[in-house]
C-alpha cells in the first residue's frame, strides 16, 4: 500500500475537499449546519427576546462564572494593550499573553462599536459555523461514501450519550460522577456549539491540523503540512491542551503507516516535525516564562484541576455511540488498511491520554465525539444489509437509536430554554445592578479592587472591568480562605480593626453593598468611618474607602 494512493474506503479514492463533492451534497450539508446553528441559538434568542425591562440577560445559560470571565477578558481587550491580567484576584502580578482570543474579540468590539456580550454571542455563532464547515471537510477526508459522510455529520450535529437515563431515577451521578454528556461542553459537538466559542475554534484548529497532515501524508505535498503547522501555532496560543492530542494521534498514525509499508517515511516524519517545531516552543514559553514565574498564574493553574470522569461515567456519557463505533472499529480492522484507521487511532490514543496523571486530563475529551461518530457511521453502514432484511425491525431500531442518541442533547437544550424563559436570577441581573456596574465602569479605574459577595464579584469584571477580591472558582487565588475573610468582613460582630486589615490585605478601594452582600451579614458600612458613600440607588450602595492606598 502506497501512502499517496491509500483509499479511505474499499474501492474508492480519497477526496481532499469540497471541490470533488456534488452540489447537492454541499447544499445538504449547509442546510443541516444552518438548522443545527438555529437550534443552538434558540435558547439565547428566547433569553434576549423575553427578558423583562427590569432585568438584563447575562449572556450565559450555564457556566455563568466562566462566561463572565470571558466577558471580562473581552472588556479588557477593549482597553489598550494585549496582555491578560487576572481581575478575579486582588494579588498584584505582572500580566501575560494569555486569553488572546477573547482580548482580540475586545479589539474587534471596539472597532465595530459592539458591547462585550453581543461580541461574545456573534463569536459563538461564527466559530460554530466554522466548526461545522470544517467538520464536513474532515469527513470528506475520512469517508469516501456520501451516505457515510451524511450519517456521520448527523451524528456529530445531534448525537450524545445516555446520561439522561440517570435523570429518570432522580440521581444524575454514577459512582459519584455525572456523565460528561450532561455537563462537559467540549465532550459533545452539540454542547460545544451551545457553549463557549473558543471550544468551537479550538476543535476547528485541531481538525485543520489533522486534516492538513492527512493530506500531506497522502500526497507528499508540503503545503498542507505548513497549513497544519500554522493551525498548531495558533492552537498553542489559544488552547494548548489540544496539541498533546494532535502530536500523539498523528505520531501513532505515522507509526501505523510505517508498519504497513515496512519502511521509514522520512517526508511524512518531517511534516509532523514542522508542526511540532512551530508550536511546541510557544507551549514551553507560556509554561516556563509566563506562568511558572508568576505566583498568581501558578495558583490559578493549580486550582484549575480537571480530572476525567470515571470510566463508567464516560461510557454512559457516549452511550449508544460506543456499540455503533465498536462495530465500525471491527469493520476498519477487517479492512486491512483499505479503510483509513485514523479515527480508530484517535479514540485509542484519546482513551490513554484521558487517564494519564495530568491535572487537566479531562481536556482530552475535547473532540473525542468526532472519531466516535465517524466510527459509528461506519458501523451503521456495515449493519445496513442486516437491517434491510426486515423493514419493520429497521424502523424500530432506527427509532430507538435516534431517540437514545439525541435525548441528552434534548435535555441540555430544554434546560437552556427553561433558564432563558424563567429568568433565573443567577443568569439575569437586575437594572439596579446594571446601573451600579455602569457607574463603576465610568467612575473608577480597572485596577481599583472591589470587595463584594462571590456572586457580585463574578459580574463586576465582566460588566464594569474592575478587579475583585473573589468571583471565580479557579482565577480567585486561595478562594476558600478569601471566602472566610469576606464572611468575617460582613459579620456585624467583627471589629473595625479586622475589617481594616482585610481592606489593606487585599488593597480594596470600593465596597459593593447590595442584596447579595446584605445576605452575608448585618454589617452597615454607612455607619462605618472606613467608608465614604460614592454611589447609591434604590438597592445598592457603593462606598470608597477612606484609607489611603
Amino acid at each position: 500500500m502506497n501512502v499517496r494512493s491509500m483509499a479511505v474506503d474499499s474501492g474508492a479514492q480519497p477526496q481532499f475537499g469540497f471541490r470533488g463533492i456534488r452540489w447537492q451534497e454541499r447544499r445538504w450539508a449547509l442546510a443541516i449546519a444552518i438548522v443545527t446553528l438555529l437550534l443552538v441559538q434558540l435558547p439565547y434568542i428566547a433569553a434576549y427576546w423575553t427578558t423583562p425591562s427590569h432585568l438584563a440577560f447575562s449572556g450565559a445559560l450555564a457556566n455563568i462564572q466562566d462566561v463572565n470571565s470571558y466577558l471580562a477578558e473581552i472588556r479588557m481587550g477593549m482597553r489598550p494593550g494585549w496582555l491578560f491580567h487576572d481581575l478575579y484576584t486582588p494579588e498584584p502580578h505582572p500580566p501575560g499573553p494569555l486569553f488572546l482570543f477573547y482580548i482580540g474579540l475586545g479589539k474587534t468590539a471596539v472597532s465595530l462599536g459592539l458591547a462585550p456580550d453581543v461580541t461574545y454571542a456573534l463569536a459563538r455563532i461564527i466559530c460554530g459555523l466554522a466548526l461545522l464547515a470544517i467538520l464536513y471537510w474532515f469527513l470528506i477526508l475520512l469517508l469516501a461514501k456520501r451516505q457515510q459522510r451524511q450519517m456521520a455529520f448527523l451524528l456529530l450535529c445531534f448525537s450524545s450519550g445516555l446520561g439522561w437515563l440517570l435523570l429518570l431515577f432522580g440521581e444524575p451521578a454514577i459512582l459519584g460522577e455525572v456523565p460528561p454528556d450532561l455537563w462537559v461542553p467540549e465532550a459533545v459537538t452539540f454542547h460545544t456549539l451551545l457553549s463557549f466559542p473558543h471550544f468551537a475554534l479550538a476543535t476547528s484548529l485541531m481538525l485543520v491540523a489533522f486534516g492538513g497532515l492527512l493530506i500531506a501524508f497522502r500526497t507528499g505535498r508540503n503545503e498542507p503540512a505548513f497549513g497544519a503547522a500554522l493551525a498548531c501555532f495558533v492552537q498553542a496560543w489559544l488552547h494548548p491542551f489540544n496539541l498533546a492530542m494532535v502530536y500523539a494521534v498523528t505520531a501513532a498514525y505515522l507509526a501505523w503507516l510505517m508498519i504497513m509499508q515496512r519502511r521509514m517515511l522520512w517526508r511524512q516524519l518531517g511534516q509532523l516535525t514542522i508542526c511540532i517545531a512551530l508550536s511546541l516552543p510557544v507551549i514551553l514559553y507560556l509554561q516556563f516564562v509566563v506562568i511558572a514565574p508568576n505566583p498568581v498564574f501558578q495558583g490559578w493553574m493549580a486550582q484549575n484541576s480537571m480530572p476525567s470522569p470515571n470510566p463508567l461515567a464516560c461510557i454512559l456519557g457516549y452511550g449508544l455511540l460506543l456499540p455503533l463505533a465498536l462495530v465500525g472499529a471491527v469493520h476498519v480492522i477487517r479492512a486491512h488498511g483499505k479503510i483509513d484507521p485514523f479515527p480508530l487511532l484517535w479514540v485509542g490514543v484519546g482513551m490513554i491520554l484521558l487517564y494519564l496523571p495530568f491535572d487537566t486530563q479531562r481536556r482530552f475529551l475535547e473532540g473525542m465525539h468526532i472519531p466516535l461518530c465517524v466510527l459509528a457511521a461506519l458501523g451503521l453502514s456495515a449493519s445496513y444489509e442486516w437491517l434491510r432484511q426486515s423493514r419493520t425491525l429497521a424502523v424500530i431500531i432506527t427509532g430507538l437509536l435516534a431517540a437514545g442518541l439525541v435525548a441528552s442533547n434534548a435535555v441540555i437544550w430544554a434546560s437552556g430554554m427553561f433558564v432563558a424563559t424563567s429568568h433565573r436570577e443567577q443568569n439575569f441581573i437586575h437594572d439596579y445592578e446594571v446601573e451600579a456596574f455602569a457607574w463603576l465602569a465610568d467612575q473608577s479605574q480597572p485596577k481599583d479592587t472591589v470587595l463584594s459577595s462571590y456572586l457580585t464579584g463574578s459580574y463586576v469584571p465582566a460588566w464594569a472591568g474592575n478587579r475583585v477580591v473573589i468571583g471565580h472558582w479557579a482565577q480567585t487565588i486561595n478562594l476558600s480562605e478569601k471566602q472566610k475573610r469576606i464572611l468575617q468582613f460582613f459579620n456585624a460582630s467583627s471589629s473595625s480593626e479586622q475589617r481594616k486589615a482585610i481592606i489593606e490585605q487585599y488593597g480594596v478601594v470600593y465596597l459593593f453593598h447590595g442584596p447579595n452582600e446584605q445576605g452575608l451579614g448585618l454589617y452597615d458600612p454607612a455607619a462605618d468611618p472606613l467608608w465614604q458613600l460614592a454611589f447609591k440607588n434604590d438597592r445598592i450602595a457603593i462606598y470608597r474607602t477612606t484609607l489611603g492606598h
